[in-house]
């Protein structure tokens, strides 16, 4: 091991997939050809996450360190495993109800939060402000004095006097969108930049062939769960038979899903997609639907965006930002029916050329201002500051 080479630690809420965990590669692709990078997640996930993929970087889990580091939390989490009737592993049961607020728990916990600072040279965390355990990295980096930067992954809409008088310990700020950046600058003082996402998988979305065929099939393609709209956006298309919804994407809402399609022939589930083939899904449809409650991004509208398709969504993240001056003002309210048909109709009423130009501008806004080699070098540039 090369000794003179920092070591960098991301760690955030991790799974196995979503907007987080891919964004987290991209940051530990960026830095892992000069700096030592690990990963460490707070939620349960395996070795074939997302936020590990194509890298070979130690990472580790809360669970299970949790278990290795207490007998208690151990046997706790056995028995409570057994009384389930042994489903699932072991460490799904690790905080549960018994020890959740018990002190041993945030003890454990404390000492391997600090134990990761120690060790660390930078602290990168990608989470939602309120994310649990997000104070404990920043208590734990000002006390040791390592630098800690916070890539925001929701959207900002409040906080306490007492939450902003620890934020403004916080080294930087990584934000989305301006939108996103200027909510936060209302309650903290510490330095803010406005870096949004790129997709890992440019390539393969560019060479799609821009086309001017009319808009028929509209896709979905995300987090199965209440917080992405996926039920109330199924319920829309329930009034326009006479255009396609493709889904696809894994969650908690997926059983509902699933029940409504079986009642709609033009209402179809695709299935998952891997990161890495998501070009697969963007050739199936003409048009993407974001329908979120709340976003900070997302990287799907990114990821449309390089496949040169039509955009419809509600307004959330930075979405606005981010088509701005492309012609693809598509914005609709979830809850309303009307609101929903009214931009349906615009984007129907659209002439070949019309949709050509507005999928070629696009991808230019993609390439103009999202292309990876760029958003690489702005998290480059703000570690290497700070290193």
């Amino acid at each position: 091991m090369d000794k003179t080479r920092s070591k960098i630690l991301i760690a955030g809420p991790f799974r196995d997939f979503g907007g987080r965990e891919v964004e987290g590669n991209l940051v530990a692709r960026t830095l892992d050809d000069k700096y030592f990078v690990s990963v460490f997640s707070t939620e349960l996930m395996g070795e074939n996450s997302a936020v590990l993929s194509g890298l070979n970087i130690p990472f580790s889990v809360l669970h299970y360190r949790l278990l290795r580091a207490s007998v208690l939390l151990r046997v706790m989490a056995i028995l409570t495993w057994a009384r389930s009737g042994f489903k699932g592993k072991v460490a799904n049961y690790v905080k549960n109800k018994t020890v959740l607020d018990s002190s041993i728990l945030l003890k454990e916990t404390g000492s391997i939060i600090e134990d990761l600072v120690e060790s660390s040279d930078l602290i990168f965390l990608c989470a939602q402000l309120s994310t649990m355990y997000v104070r404990e990295f920043l208590a734990h980096a000002r006390e040791l004095n390592k630098p800690i930067v916070i890539r925001v992954t929701g959207t900002v809409y409040s906080m306490s006097e007492t939450a902003a008088q620890h934020f403004n310990e916080v080294d930087l700020f990584l934000m989305h969108s301006k939108r996103n950046s200027e909510a936060l600058k209302k309650f903290v003082t510490a330095p803010v930049r406005v870096i949004d996402q790129t997709s890992l998988w440019e390539e393969n979305l560019l060479q799609l062939p821009i086309v001017s065929s009319d808009i028929r099939t509209f896709g979905f393609l995300g987090r199965i769960s209440e917080e992405k709209g996926i039920l109330e956006l199924i319920d829309l298309f329930t009034h326009f038979p006479e255009f396609k919804l493709e889904i696809a994407g894994e969650g908690p809402l997926i059983k509902d899903v699933l029940r409504r399609c079986e009642d709609y022939d033009h209402i179809i589930y695709n299935g998952i997609y891997k990161a890495n083939e998501v070009e697969g899904f963007y050739e199936r449809i003409d048009c993407l639907v974001i329908c979120s409650h709340e976003e900070s991004g997302p990287l799907v509208g990114l990821e449309a965006m390089a496949a040169g398709k039509l955009i419809l969504s509600t307004d959330v993240g930075a979405m606005k930002e981010r088509l701005q001056g492309t012609g693809n003002d598509f914005w609709f309210d979830l809850l309303d029916t009307t609101s929903f048909g009214e931009q349906l109709n615009r984007i129907i009423a659209l002439n070949p050329r019309e949709l050509e130009e507005i999928r070629t501008n696009n991808r230019k806004r993609y390439l103009e201002a999202y292309q990876l080699e760029k958003i690489a070098g702005q998290y480059k540039d703000c570690v290497d500051y700070l290193i």
